[in-house]
């Protein structure tokens, strides 16, 4: 700017994370407790309905699912 001082430019992106956690429910409200306290109390993260379920979870990356397609 013409009388020296910077004009700030602040971006804003969207993007969606999730956690998959396996324990007890006690312990696993505990972290959502902590996770609320730090980061959506403060303005960081918003929060949606967490889901609970107790079917088994399988994370594979892209390759190995490309060579099960394949079979």
């Amino acid at each position: 700017m013409a009388d020296g001082t910077q004009e700030k430019a602040y971006l804003a992106e969207h993007f969606t994370t999730g956690c998959i956690l396996r324990g007890k429910i006690k312990d696993l409200e505990e972290i959502k407790r902590q996770i609320i306290e730090m980061y959506v109390e403060t303005g960081c993260l918003r929060m949606i309905k967490p889901i609970y379920s107790q079917r088994s979870l399988l994370i594979v990356g892209e390759s190995e699912l490309q060579s099960q397609s394949q079979s």
